[in-house]
């Protein structure tokens, strides 16, 4: 059940005062995610997104099998809306400081002179073209990830309203045993276990659907040999855990607030954690995705 606009705003200013008690993260960080995802919550219910003909999206059998009810690349995007977002987020940056609003200017400039178009940007980011952004990171080396959180921030809310949208063409009630989002066919960002029997649950990186998935089980490579599969936890991050597959030696996050009375939401459970990020590099596990929010 979708919650309603209100609610989710009263969840995100409870969790943004939580995590202000955080000395990990900069102020002005936390300043910026919050302004951000406050308008991402309201702009969902915005979005004019027109999908495509149910013929196009994958059958019941091939969905079954592994394929995405629509992969990523053929999401539909509200335009207007997402170039709207990407010019309100970059008008914040531009009031601020520092080598965010250093790299924020020259942005600024390059979308103006059409260099790159935010057609292109957009088109990257549907693609998963992280080498596009890679190669813009090397004009804001103060800042190589501006372009990307700009440019994810703003076609988010779009993407999300789609994703809803498309999500009655899977069970969510059955467990997940792909590799990737059943709706959009991305990686999985966060974890999370629900009710008293742990039921594993995970996010998507890009359209942000939850859906259940097989306790025993690597998110990323399937390997469900108990004997390759662990998990370790670090007492200043209470309620997280980092779970490691020594198959493919990749590593994610894993909130359980079952316990506590504290609301899930995975691009700030993900914020909040950043110090088992550290501690799982530390052990020689690789995260193959980056933040919700572009970081």
């Amino acid at each position: 059940m979708e919650q309603s606009l209100d609610t989710e705003l009263r969840i995100l200013e409870a969790r943004i005062d939580l995590l202000k008690q955080k000395e990990h993260i900069p102020a002005e960080l936390l300043e910026l995610v919050h302004a951000v995802y406050a308008r991402q919550i309201k702009a969902v219910a915005e979005a004019k997104t027109v999908l495509p003909p149910d013929e196009t999206l994958a059958a019941m059998d091939t969905h079954h099998q592994g394929a995405p009810v629509l992969p990523r690349e053929e999401f539909p995007l509200d335009a207007d809306q997402a170039q709207g977002l990407f010019e309100e987020f970059l008008s914040l940056l531009l009031e601020k400081t520092g080598p965010m609003a250093e790299a924020a200017s020259v942005v600024a400039k390059a979308v103006a002179n059409g260099g790159p178009t935010l057609a292109d940007c957009f088109a990257a980011h549907l693609a998963g073209n992280e080498e596009f952004f890679n190669d813009f990171g090397k004009k804001t080396p103060q800042a190589p990830r501006i372009l990307a959180f700009l440019i994810q921030s703003a076609a988010a809310p779009g993407i999300t309203a789609a994703a809803r949208a498309l999500a009655n063409r899977h069970q969510a009630d059955n467990a997940w045993s792909h590799s990737h989002c059943p709706v959009c066919g991305s990686l999985p960002l966060m974890g999370e276990l629900r009710q008293k029997e742990g039921f594993r649950y995970v996010a998507c990186s890009f359209c942000r659907t939850s859906y259940r998935i097989p306790r025993l089980h690597c998110a990323f490579c399937g390997e469900q040999d108990h004997t390759k599969l662990s998990y370790f936890t670090a007492d200043d991050e209470i309620g997280y855990r980092v779970e490691v597959c020594e198959t493919c030696k990749l590593y994610m996050k894993t909130a359980d607030f079952r316990e506590f009375d504290k609301k899930i939401l995975p691009l700030l459970d993900d914020l909040e954690s950043l110090s088992l990020d550290i501690l799982a590099g530390n052990e020689g596990y690789n995260r193959p995705t980056l933040s919700g929010f572009g970081f």
